[in-house]
């Protein structure tokens, strides 16, 4: 089986699977000459396969820098030898290279990173036990969350390199370092595309005064000010109408940063179906998906709905694990770093298990067949349709791009987790949703398109019925709270939010980079933080009323 990641944008490794429990690869890289000999144990490359959801710019300076990891005696002492030829690395040309697990002060900032992160992988496979990909692809889901914790636990207890006193980072500011990176440029990492922006920007009121608050939470209260350190956020900016009630910024996000989304794509990608309903080019979200998608007849979305792909509710046979290599979704980000592997592969190898319309199972498989129904509906890539009737109209102020799953004019955008944007172009598009449509006097969706997208409307979607203990209900990819307002959120992993409330004109957008893809906790704290708000406003309104 051969496997392919993406490290810089010019970076291609290739490699193919040895022996049961180990791996060995030959890495190759267009444009640069490059021989690389790497055999790592089977979680070790787990860890690779999963650098789009840790941090691609250190696992790239490892794979430049140091190129093997050994088994067995080598791991434990935890040394690494790299074989290379003809390497180039911000100047950087080596033949031979020696990096021990723990480096000295003196190399230089880059081989100190590639030495961290190297420490911690080395720690990784010694605390992890020995598995090999086949049973990989058998572990249970909780076996595999297991796996990820004992991963968690190493970067939490192994040392950070020796650097002298002025130079010494606790494991916590290198880690924030590690994941900020690809958060904030992700051009870096993946092939992309841009989304333009024309005509006026839709301009935000700035804050006229310091806005001081609090919040509750269990039993204390919070400073907003420490909200975004609290819940391992780059961003936080509140609006009411068009005014800027706060904002923030951390861990090196700007107000140009274009920020990453992960699953907050697939609202987008919603708002993009309502458009195109709204021009015409799709009937009704009641049609069957093959109406206009002929290439997925015979395929398992034959004969569902586009309401039962905007529901997630298509019946299909999908992991969404994050924790094995062996899962769906994966199937998915190999596209995204391999020129062979393309998006459209997944969707028509489905399989159905269930009936269509009868149950949510959450899937970016299905956000890829929106995508790819969005494309075939306008004869346009997403970005290009999304320029002309999104963010255009909205008053974007800076361009925004997508991932994309090959380069040049063929590539796809990564409908299911790909889109970038600032801060405050995300809260646009919020204020869009809060106004059933409408910013300035631009109407952009068809009357009645968002509160049809974000009030559930079937049993199994309702509020309280996704998850056991959990309140949030499901519409047409928009997460929706329970309550008379009809609030609502785009959710993406790793601590991606655009909160709205269309009642009372209130817009929350929380761009983060947590350690992991989930942390309830945090995720309970947004909610904490944007309940107070809309408590604040409740109660602002009465008094203007009395």
């Amino acid at each position: 089986m051969a496997y392919s990641w993406y490290v810089g944008r010019r970076l291609r490794f290739e490699g193919r699977g040895v022996q049961p429990r180990e791996t060995a690869a030959v890495a190759t890289v267009e444009g640069q000459e490059l021989a690389v000999e790497l055999v790592v144990e089977a979680p070790l490359l787990l860890l690779l396969w999963m650098e789009d959801l840790f941090d691609p710019d250190a696992f790239g300076e490892v794979l430049e820098l140091s190129q093997a990891v050994r088994r067995s005696a080598e791991v434990r002492q935890q040394t690494a030898t790299a074989r290379t030829r003809n390497v180039r690395s911000s100047g950087l040309k080596r033949e031979r290279l020696m990096i021990p697990a723990s480096a000295p002060a003196e190399l230089p900032r880059c081989r100190r990173r590639a030495c961290l992160c190297l420490r911690l992988l080395v720690a990784s496979a010694v605390l992890w036990r020995p598995m090999d990909l086949t049973t990989l692809r058998r572990r249970t889901r909780a076996a595999s969350a297991r796996s990820l914790l004992a991963l968690i636990l190493a970067l939490m207890v192994v040392g950070v390199c020796r650097a002298s006193e002025k130079e010494k980072a606790s494991a916590e500011e290198v880690r924030q370092e590690f994941f900020a990176s690809e958060f904030l440029d992700v051009r870096r990492v993946f092939w992309t595309r841009p989304v333009a922006r024309s005509g006026p920007v839709y301009e935000l009121q700035e804050p006229t005064e310091p806005f001081e608050f609090q919040y509750p939470y269990g039993e204390k209260l919070y400073d907003i000010d420490d909200f975004n350190e609290r819940t391992g956020g780059t961003g936080l900016v509140v609006l009411h109408g068009n005014k800027i009630l706060y904002e923030r910024y951390d861990q090196g996000a700007t107000r140009d940063s274009r920020l990453r989304s992960y699953s907050v794509a697939k609202s987008v990608v919603s708002t993009l179906v309502g458009i195109a309903v709204g021009d015409g080019l799709i009937a009704s979200v009641e049609d069957p998906v093959t109406r206009y998608l002929g290439e997925l007849r015979g395929s398992g979305y034959d004969g569902v709905s586009i309401k039962d792909v905007l529901h997630m509710a298509t019946g299909m046979s999908f992991g969404e694990s994050y924790a094995d290599i062996g899962e769906d979704f994966f199937k998915l980000t190999r596209s995204l770093k391999t020129p062979e592997a393309r998006l459209g592969d997944v969707p028509r190898k489905a399989v159905r298990e269930g009936k269509p319309g009868t149950a949510f199972h959450y899937s970016s498989n299905d956000t890829v067949v929106l995508g790819w129904l969005l494309a075939k509906v306008t004869g346009k890539c997403l970005s290009t349709y999304m320029a002309e009737k999104l963010w255009g109209p909205l008053g974007a102020e800076k361009e925004a791009f997508w991932i994309i799953d090959k380069e040049g004019p063929e590539g796809v955008e990564a409908a299911f987790m790909g889109f970038n944007a600032t801060l405050r172009d995300y809260a646009r598009w919020g204020l869009l949703m809060a106004s059933d449509g409408i910013l300035g006097e631009t109407r952009i969706l068809p009357r009645g398109w968002v509160a049809e997208a974000t009030i559930p409307d079937r049993p199994f979607v309702q509020c309280g019925k996704l998850y056991k203990g959990y309140d949030l209900g499901y519409q047409y990819h928009w997460w929706c709270f329970p309550g008379a307002d009809h609030a609502f959120t785009a959710q993406g992993g790793f601590g991606q939010f655009v909160l709205v409330n269309p009642e009372l004109d209130l817009v929350m957008v929380k761009i983060s980079n947590w350690p992991t893809v989930w942390v309830l906790e945090n995720e309970f704290e947004i909610y904490a933080l944007f309940r107070a708000l809309e408590a604040r406003l409740r109660e602002e309104h009465l008094q203007k009323a009395r």
